[in-house]
């Protein structure tokens, strides 16, 4: 049996991160959940009372201006997208440090997560990282009918909505939250750019300084928001010599489908044996996934 409870991170500029800690005080390794943008920590509780009924701790958390992460003290509109790796994810990261010196400390990072995982600059203070639909937003990485449909909404859905509503509502990318400002126009930013996050050289550089194991997931049907080629692009960035990349259909799963967010829902538990297992050092193959279920 594990406990639950929820609490505050205070980042470095001031920011108090809302934070879920699942585990008992015996547990030993750690496990921390990143966001995908727009999606609220609640959203994986079944993923981390998985892991936390199989003796982890885990860690979930909201960033700066979402969830249940907002301010009547700051500004909104001055968070950066990469605010939240530079500032959250390393605070998440330290608090994990301070509480759990002596152990293994691994992160699952859903979409938005690979692309500001590595500005944190206490990144390489984890053992082994698994991103589920990380992608390089850059346009040029989608094909035929979802690159127009890509490239509108850079151009014109969160330019119009942003400066017409000051924030992007929920309706104008798919989601049920706003998001601040100024992180949608960051994020429309990276998806015009030639090459997303990695646009910056200051960027690219601390991609490359990441050395830890990673696994990268992408899933047939999820052509809209993670096709396995913006996929193949964010892996590329990394510098870690270990580098696996599963791209599984639901057949492979035995589902109808996976999409963007599926792979978190209750229906897949029987798949996430599998991540455990390669976070302890088991290599995770396509066949191996295909048997849990």
């Amino acid at each position: 049996m594990y406990l639950k409870r929820d609490f505050r991170i205070e980042t470095a500029d001031g920011w108090q991160l809302a934070a879920s800690h699942y585990g008992e005080l015996n547990a030993a390794p750690v496990i921390i959940i990143a966001n995908a943008i727009g999606v609220r920590r609640q959203f994986y509780n079944g993923l981390a009372e998985y892991f936390a009924s199989e003796g982890y701790h885990v860690l979930t958390f909201d960033y700066r201006g979402m969830g249940e992460s907002t301010s009547r003290l700051h500004d909104h509109n001055t968070i950066r997208l990469e605010d939240w790796g530079e500032l959250d994810i390393k605070s998440v990261i330290d608090w994990a440090v301070k509480e759990f010196p002596n152990s293994s400390k691994y992160l699952i990072g859903h979409s938005v997560a690979g692309q500001v995982f590595p500005l944190a600059a206490n990144a390489n203070k984890l053992d082994a990282v698994c991103f589920v639909a990380s992608q390089n937003p850059a346009k040029y990485y989608w094909n035929g009918f979802q690159k127009k449909v890509v490239n509108f909404f850079w151009k014109f859905v969160i330019p119009f909505t942003t400066r017409w509503f000051g924030h992007l509502p929920g309706w104008a990318y798919g989601g049920k939250y706003k998001i601040p400002f100024t992180v949608a126009r960051d994020w429309a930013t990276w998806g015009n750019s030639r090459d997303g996050v990695l646009e910056k050289l200051q960027n690219r550089d601390r991609f490359s300084r990441i050395h830890m194991p990673i696994l990268f997931m992408s899933f047939s049907d999820d052509k809209l928001l993670a096709p396995k080629k913006a996929v193949e692009a964010i892996r590329e960035g990394y510098g870690s010599r270990q580098k696996e990349h599963l791209h599984l259909t639901p057949h492979d799963l035995g589902v109808d489908r996976i999409g963007h967010f599926n792979f978190f829902s209750s229906n897949m538990s029987n798949h996430w044996k599998a991540l455990k297992e390669w976070f302890e050092g088991e290599s995770v193959q396509q066949s191996k996934l295909s048997r849990q279920a």
